[in-house]
């Protein structure tokens, strides 16, 4: 799974790496991994479910670590 974020940092210029704070499309959650080159996330409204999503389409990356719960 390294490798694939590697891939995705290099290629397309963004901070991913696992634990990583993000927003999708104004909703909060972490990168939990990646398959190819989608990044798994975990939005937390929806604690269970693991999305696929293209690192560079509706996503802001924050610092490790941050928390945007409110």
């Amino acid at each position: 799974m390294e490798h694939e974020l590697e891939y995705i940092r290099k290629t397309y210029g963004v901070p991913a790496e696992i634990g990583r704070s993000i927003l999708f499309n104004g909703s909060a959650g972490e990168i939990v991994g990646a398959q190819g080159a989608r990044l798994k996330i975990r939005l937390d409204e929806r604690p269970l479910e693991t999305l696929l999503v293209h690192p560079t389409w509706m996503i802001d990356y924050y610092l490790m670590g941050a928390n945007f719960k409110q």
